[in-house]
């Protein structure tokens, strides 16, 4: 720490991060590390706005007054077996955009709320009970597990759903759908099948079955070593993210950088690119991260991962021009 400056810790960056809207993003920290007086004062005068903009939002929940919600997950799911009725919950966090739309149309929606009387709702909030949402393994927020009474998991909805989609997934509830058992019955009748197996990995992925996923995937690659049918590189970029996610982002990047480099027309390859720069970002490298996201636009001008990479360079570029702000 240098002497004479105000210390400004990880809590702190990361508020700024989450102030701004880019999550909880370590790219920044270097930048962030040791502030001047003035600068600390102006971080802080930031932080306690923010804080005090998102505090009714955070803890007041989705609609209650239409969908009967639990918050307690015990409680729930003792209810959901004395009165036999699935169980469906919902895990959340207040500053997402998507469960902002959920949670402010889809659950106010009448259909729904008829509809939800059949079933037993609880909600968690990731941010606040993190150990619940690991213990579930929550892929991303929005998610909603859905169970049976006596709490076998049936499937998952992983990101934002509308009306439609929702209706469908209920009425497979009613009818005892499993996607996992589904998958798995498939893939065994017909294990030759590449797009069988990738399906059978993805829900694999789904149940939190994380070793065997990888396992399945590794797998795929060995079937179509040569991509003949596409599967390499899709499996590749599962391995590739899988990895990024749990902090191994020198392993990401060998299976981005393998994908680019060696299958540069596939279907994956901008995704790969464009994965290649959220690395970087990790990594702190965010010149390199801005070239990267640059390069995706430049390669592949007709793909949709061109929009999702130019925004992250407008994004990086706003939020230097708020550390300057901080330095004048």
């Amino acid at each position: 720490m240098q002497k004479g400056k105000p210390y400004c810790n990880q809590w702190t960056i990361d508020t700024c991060y989450i102030a701004y809207g880019y999550g909880f993003n370590r790219s920044y920290s270097a930048d962030f590390k040791i502030l001047g007086v003035k600068e600390m004062k102006i971080l802080k005068t930031i932080i306690c706005l923010f804080l005090l903009n998102i505090t009714f939002i955070t803890f007041c929940g989705p609609n209650k007054e239409g969908i009967d919600w639990f918050e307690d997950v015990d409680l729930a799911k003792k209810t959901a077996q004395e009165k036999n009725k699935p169980l469906i919950m919902y895990f959340r966090i207040a500053k997402v955009d998507f469960c902002k739309e959920m949670e402010s149309n889809l659950f106010y929606d009448e259909d729904i709320i008829e509809q939800s009387r059949k079933y037993v709702w609880v909600w968690i909030d990731g941010e606040i009970d993190e150990e619940t949402a690991n213990y579930y393994v929550i892929h991303a927020y929005p998610e909603m597990i859905f169970y049976t009474s006596e709490g076998k998991e049936l499937f998952r909805e992983i990101g934002m759903v509308d009306k439609k989609e929702l209706i469908k997934d209920l009425k497979l509830v009613d009818e005892g759908y499993c996607k996992y058992d589904d998958v798995k019955a498939k893939y065994e009748k017909d294990p030759d099948n590449l797009e069988l197996k990738y399906e059978y990995a993805s829900a694999l992925y789904e149940m939190g079955e994380l070793i065997r996923y990888i396992e399945t995937l590794q797998s795929i690659k060995e079937d179509d070593a040569n991509n003949t049918h596409g599967f390499y590189t899709k499996a590749e970029l599962d391995i590739g993210f899988k990895y990024m996610t749990d902090g191994s982002v020198e392993k990401a990047l060998e299976c981005f950088h393998n994908i680019v480099e060696n299958y540069p027309d596939s279907d994956e390859a901008p995704m790969a690119l464009n994965y290649i720069g959220d690395c970087y970002r990790l990594l702190g490298e965010i010149n390199k991260a801005i070239d990267t996201y640059k390069e995706v636009t430049d390669r592949y001008p007709t793909s949709d991962v061109r929009k999702e990479a130019e925004k992250k360079v407008k994004q990086i570029e706003a939020f230097e021009k708020v550390v300057k702000e901080f330095w004048k």
